[in-house]
C-alpha cells in the first residue's frame, strides 16, 4: 500500500481591479490571481517606450478598489516588456516601468 503525504500551504485567490491609463487611451483590467498568504506577488506591470526601447514616460496606474485582505503597492522599477511586432526586439532590454505587487494578510 502506498502512502501519500501532501503539504497544504495557505493560499488566497484574489480578485483585483486596476485601472491603467496611458497618454493614448484608458483601460480597466480585472485580474484573478492566486497568492500565498503573506507572500508578495507580482500582479501587473506596464511601460511606455518608443521604437528604440527608450522610455517615453511612466504610465499611470491607479487602484480602483483596494483589496480587503491584503496590501497592493505600485512602484517604479525596471521591467522586461512583453511586446509583439517591431518593438519585440525590446523584450530583452530592461526598461523603466510601473509594477503592482499584492501581499495578502497572513492567514
Amino acid at each position: 500500500m502506498k502512502t501519500f503525504r501532501y503539504l497544504f500551504l495557505p493560499v488566497i485567490v484574489v480578485a483585483l481591479s486596476a485601472c491603467t491609463t496611458t497618454s493614448d487611451d484608458s483601460r480597466q483590467q480585472a485580474l484573478s490571481i492566486t497568492a500565498r498568504s503573506g507572500v508578495k506577488t507580482l500582479v501587473a506591470k506596464n511601460w511606455h517606450i518608443d521604437d528604440n526601447c527608450s522610455q517615453i514616460d511612466y504610465p499611470a496606474m491607479t487602484i480602483a478598489e483596494k483589496p480587503k485582505h491584503g496590501h497592493l503597492e505600485i512602484v517604479h522599477e525596471a521591467v522586461y516588456p512583453k511586446l509583439v511586432g517591431k518593438q519585440s526586439k525590446c523584450a530583452t532590454t530592461k526598461v523603466n516601468g510601473v509594477v503592482a505587487y499584492y501581499t495578502p494578510n497572513p492567514g
